[in-house]
């Protein structure tokens, strides 16, 4: 399914205690569409000025996004945000923002972009969401993000806008904030009684969790060693979380609990060099997605196989792709885990349970084996050998 996204196309200077850059593409519809752009065909709507040149234009050519909705006024500026960040990642200081011709941004949809079966609504005027939402009324998934500005200035438009799509991702202050609910559990229903059906809370360093009608899905962050440049991540999250729904026959809890890891394990790349370095080197375009079913919750075990190896080895030495026993870039994995002899798993109230593994550059496959098969020490009874994982690797 084709994929739309409205936002701003911009010029970014960053200065964060490991470096700086004067000017460097980024914008919202810039890192989603580039993430996004792994797993389905995306059309970008925005706007620059005639300043925006062909290095920039070559970033989106690469990855084969869809231009032709980015309206180009040739006297005019690109939109430019500058900012630094400090030790603490989770918090920018604006130093300068110029809105240039994003000040009048109105989004022309081609009929192409119309016909998209997701939209994602970048943060920009709650009003104007809600007019490209009514361009789009075949869209069958409509996600939006907004910003704390946007909540106190208009939180009725806000609201307004929200009643009108499918999902929302957010970060926690943001939850509250539209709620004035201090409890995250209880922001987060008060959201989803406005209709929809998902609500993603993300919480920076910490991971995101999924709210449902059916219930919740946390993941962690991704650990990283080196974090240079936050900027951007949310809406790589968010291109990754919508790319993988794009990329699937249906949307329902199992697809998106599954979008959730893809679009955790996209912005841990982003935030690895400034503004959209990373994601623009970053040259996986064959990323398969499996359909099988990723249960709610999966039994520990304190031992598994795959090819005769440990996962967990497996998982820690993973950098050597001599030992995936499969392409350097593509691996895929499905692992049926049952607890029929009684051993470690025979507490568990579900017998069996199946795990994909879709994996980006061996990173979704440690995040995976960390979400999914954490160390359990608590056992009874006597000893016994744990069960081994039937997995298929393509």
């Amino acid at each position: 399914m084709s994929l739309t996204v409205v936002g701003s196309v911009a010029f970014d200077a960053l200065e964060t205690p490991f470096g700086k850059r004067d000017k460097i593409l980024g914008g919202a519809a810039t890192h989603f569409s580039l993430s996004a752009s792994f797993f389905t065909k995306v059309n970008a709507v925005g706007v620059v000025g005639g300043d925006f040149g062909e290095a920039e234009w070559d970033v989106f050519k690469r990855h084969a996004i869809n231009t032709d909705d980015i309206e180009i006024i040739g006297d005019g500026k690109t939109f430019f945000w500058k900012g630094r960040y400090d030790y603490d990642m989770n918090t920018a200081h604006t130093l300068d923002t110029q809105l240039n011709v994003f000040e009048t941004f109105d989004p022309k949809l081609s009929d192409n972009s119309k016909r998209s079966k997701l939209l994602f609504l970048a943060n920009i005027l709650p009003m104007i969401q809600k007019q490209v939402r009514e361009q789009c009324p075949d869209a069958e998934f409509v996600a939006m993000d907004t910003m704390n500005f946007w909540i106190s200035s208009m939180k009725e438009a806000v609201i307004e806008t929200i009643k009108v799509v499918d999902c929302i991702i957010i970060n926690d202050a943001e939850a509250r904030q539209l709620t004035d609910e201090p409890n995250i559990h209880k922001a987060a229903k008060k959201i989803m009684d406005f209709g929809l059906r998902a609500l993603v809370i993300k919480r920076g360093e910490y991971g995101a969790t999924l709210f449902t009608k059916d219930g919740f899905f946390s993941t962690p962050a991704y650990p990283l060693e080196s974090v240079f440049d936050p900027t951007g991540a949310g809406d790589t999250f968010a291109g990754g979380f919508m790319g993988y729904l794009a990329s699937q026959p249906e949307i329902n809890d199992d697809t998106l609990r599954r979008a959730m890891i893809y679009g955790s394990v996209m912005a841990s790349f982003n935030v690895e060099q400034f503004g959209t370095e990373r994601v623009d080197r970053f040259r996986t375009r064959d990323i398969s997605v499996n359909n099988a079913v990723v249960p709610t919750a999966v039994s520990s075990a304190s031992r598994t196989q795959v090819h005769g190896k440990s996962v967990r080895k497996l998982a820690f030495t993973a950098r050597s792709r001599r030992n995936l026993g499969a392409s350097r870039r593509r691996i895929v994995g499905r692992a049926a885990v049952s607890d029929r002899r009684g051993g470690p798993f025979r507490q568990s109230r579900q017998p069996s349970a199946f795990v994909d593994f879709c994996f980006v550059d061996n990173r979704c496959f440690r995040f995976c084996v960390s979400v999914f098969f954490p160390v359990s020490k608590a056992r009874r009874g006597p000893r016994r050998k744990p069960d081994k994982l039937g997995c298929s690797l393509a």
